[in-house]
């Protein structure tokens, strides 16, 4: 294993899913900041954008270990 391989989004044995807790950590960090307003609506907003579905689609097609 290399070296920082914790900083990879895909390696050669998995990939890492989008994560919808991550997803809605971001938002509060970028509210929190400033960068955007505090919404009302998180978990449709987290649903809208962080597609797993589609995600996990797109990997197993692509003959992508998910699990």
């Amino acid at each position: 294993m290399r070296e920082y391989a914790h900083h990879q989004f895909y390696g050669t044995s998995a990939i890492n899913r989008p994560s919808r807790t991550e997803q809605i950590w971001i938002m509060i960090q970028l509210a929190r900041w400033g960068e955007t307003p505090f919404p009302r609506n998180w978990v449709e907003i987290v649903e809208r954008v962080c597609r797993v579905g589609v995600f996990s689609t797109a990997a197993r097609e692509l003959g992508l270990d998910i699990s």
